[in-house]
């Protein structure tokens, strides 16, 4: 009767636990797919070791069903998504790893598997696409760029002092060259950003100083003409095609995200 009192017990903690898991399992990825799984990282730091340890362990059996994970590589998984200091990546099991890109973490294979869709990315077979004063670009994932002639300088001026959203930027047409394109980095790029007006720098130098990840800098959107950078989505644009009070034409450009369902 003791025996199936303490056997008792146990199947009811061990319910409570998996409700417990259940719901912190659902305030924590952000995403899923067959290929990977995408954490929340700030939200897994503050939970209790063990908890950790069952996140890590349902992440694999997901991944990998019917594949068992030793207590070392619980242990090892649980440790990471605790300390936001410890090193980018640590192997699991299965050929899969946990990977840290700023607030999130990544199961999966390999870097090569690990999704993009948070970001803005030019097709992966895409060459530089030329720019009017109209125009709609599909980039990847469901991301577009759009262009469009802004009817009110004054208005655009309001606008971009009130903007909060860097996917999103006012310039200074007659400032403007003729030839605009999308086009993805290339070997020796350098931006003037807003702001330091005559002091440029690279900007691979730029993408590491705002910590973009670098799997996420190779096809990162950038308007450009030619060599000149004229605007980095998600950042800043550069500083000689910023508006001003004397600016009477104005263009408007937009990166927006995938459209998402409405619940």
């Amino acid at each position: 009767e003791a025996a199936w009192r303490a056997a008792q017990t146990l199947s009811d903690d061990h319910d409570l636990l998996q409700v417990y898991l259940d719901q912190t399992w659902d305030a924590s990825v952000l995403e899923q797919d067959a290929q990977s799984i995408v954490f929340d990282g700030p939200k897994l730091t503050s939970l209790p070791l063990p908890l950790r340890r069952h996140l890590v362990q349902r992440a694999v059996e997901t991944l990998r069903p019917g594949l068992e994970s030793s207590y070392a590589t619980l242990e090892r998984g649980a440790a990471f998504l605790g300390d936001p200091s410890r090193t980018v990546q640590v192997d699991l099991t299965g050929g899969l790893r946990l990977v840290r890109e700023g607030a999130r973490v990544y199961v999966a294979a390999s870097r090569s598997d690990l999704p993009a869709v948070q970001w803005p990315q030019m097709p992966t077979d895409a060459n530089a696409v030329q720019i009017t004063s109209v125009v709609d670009v599909a980039l990847s994932s469901g991301w577009h760029f759009s262009a469009e002639t802004w009817p009110s300088a004054a208005e655009a001026r309001d606008q971009a002092e009130q903007n909060g959203d860097p996917l999103q930027v006012w310039l200074d047409a007659e400032t403007l060259p003729e030839s605009l394109e999308l086009r993805v980095l290339r070997p020796g790029d350098r931006f003037e950003p807003l702001g330091m007006a005559g002091h440029s720098q690279k900007l691979s130098d730029f993408f590491v100083n705002a910590k973009l990840p670098q799997r996420a800098r190779r096809r990162w959107p950038l308007l450009c003409s030619g060599a000149t950078v004229i605007w980095v989505p998600g950042y800043r644009p550069a500083h000689p095609f910023r508006l001003t009070p004397a600016s009477q034409k104005v263009l408007h450009f937009a990166v927006s995200p995938p459209e998402t369902d409405s619940v």
